[in-house]
């Protein structure tokens, strides 16, 4: 994902929901966890915050 003239990367686990996106130098901007039902239940910002995810659970 391209923000602000900035690249960020998703990571995915094995369901295919985003766990986390990390920017071009490989930091942890933002992090995410998931209830049973796919629910966001914590969300940690990194290295400069989050840019903004349009995706999350099963992108």
């Amino acid at each position: 994902m391209t923000k602000g003239g900035a690249t960020y990367y998703y990571h995915l686990n094995g369901h295919g929901d985003v766990v986390a996106l990390t920017d071009a130098s490989g930091n942890v901007v933002v992090q995410y966890e998931y209830d049973a039902w796919g629910n966001i239940v914590n969300r940690r910002a990194g290295i400069g915050g989050s840019p903004g995810n349009p995706y999350t659970l099963g992108a």
